[in-house]
């Protein structure tokens, strides 16, 4: 279902700090243009972990992640585009990231 171009790498951070609790933490920069970095925590080793984007419609314009990972920190990129690589016109965003028992949005400016 998803291709290695259209799903983002997500990297994990460097410092291996003990994670309590699944979080994803505020986009920076924000407003940004034309990327953003997100970083999000994860506990324990889980299955099924999704970092999207949304547009103010609640619309998915892009999966940054789907897949398993492993506990601990991660960064990923968002480059202001959608599935097809399209550049994304100026206005909020979000981002999600949901796990089988967790989910958590942020909201984000893109400016142009």
């Amino acid at each position: 279902q998803f291709t290695e171009e259209s799903i983002s790498a997500i990297e994990p951070v460097s410092d291996h700090k003990v994670v309590k609790q699944y979080k994803l933490y505020s986009n920076y920069p924000n407003p940004f243009n034309p990327t953003t970095t997100l970083k999000f925590d994860v506990p324990q080793n889980t299955r099924n972990v999704e970092l999207s984007i949304y547009n103010i419609l609640g619309v998915k314009v892009k999966t940054l992640y789907s897949g398993s990972v492993n506990a601990g920190q991660y960064t990923s990129v968002w480059d202001g585009t959608n599935e097809a690589g399209e550049v994304m016109p100026s206005g909020v965003y979000f981002a999600t990231l949901k796990t089988e028992n967790f989910s958590q949005t942020i909201k984000m400016m893109l400016m142009k």
